[in-house]
């Protein structure tokens, strides 16, 4: 049976959880000073773009690697909303980008998935592992090739990523533009294997 104590503190978590949501940020205050737990409120400012009270939570010590729904972090949360202020926040607060959620993506698929390239640029400067495949084997860029974004899919292939990183399935990301019947894509694709085949055998030739 929870006791007085126990009742208390869950009365002050929730209502900093619902003024964290909103511009509330004197409520937020204090909740914090009665002794209100930062660290859930922060997915509740955090997926309602509330920047100024994110950057509250995380001055009263939030945990920035704590987990909210499928062990999703708050960075998973900004990144997928393209809330760019709050990624920032988080990273500045060292949040890792190459933490996981329950299906093994990082918060650099998140991005992807939702088309936000300022933030997979940033998320790639800050560390981002762009090679990382999710439990199904995909990485950033055959997420980038199955939307058929051509900026993304650039963006990505300029920071290294690599067009024959296999899924489970087995198919690449430029057997996934061919497939969908991306030309445009599908050529970039070919021009891209072309010169790393370019590159390989000069360095083969170089060494014999």
């Amino acid at each position: 049976m929870p006791t007085q104590t126990d009742l208390a503190q869950d009365c002050l978590d929730r209502v900093l959880v619902c003024a964290s949501g909103k511009d509330w940020s004197n409520v937020i205050r204090a909740m914090i000073y009665l002794g209100a737990h930062p660290t859930r409120a922060l997915y509740t400012a955090v997926s309602s773009g509330q920047s100024d009270n994110v950057s509250i939570l995380l001055q009263s010590g939030a945990i920035v690697e704590g987990r909210g729904e499928q062990s999703s972090t708050a960075l998973h949360i900004a990144s997928y909303r393209g809330y760019k202020s709050i990624v920032n926040l988080l990273l500045d607060t060292r949040a890792d980008p190459n933490f996981v959620d329950d299906n093994g993506a990082t918060s650099l698929h998140a991005a992807s998935q939702a088309g936000h390239i300022e933030i997979v640029k940033n998320l790639l400067d800050r560390g981002a592992d762009i090679s990382w495949e999710d439990l199904s084997g995909i990485t950033a860029l055959h997420i980038a090739a199955q939307a058929g974004n051509e900026e993304l899919t650039q963006s990505l292939i300029e920071y290294g990523a690599s067009v024959n990183a296999e899924d489970k399935d087995g198919s690449t990301p430029l057997q996934i533009v061919s497939g969908e019947g991306y030309e445009e894509l599908a050529k970039l694709f070919i021009q891209v294997v072309r010169i790393s085949t370019l590159l390989t055998d000069m360095a083969i030739l170089r060494y014999e």
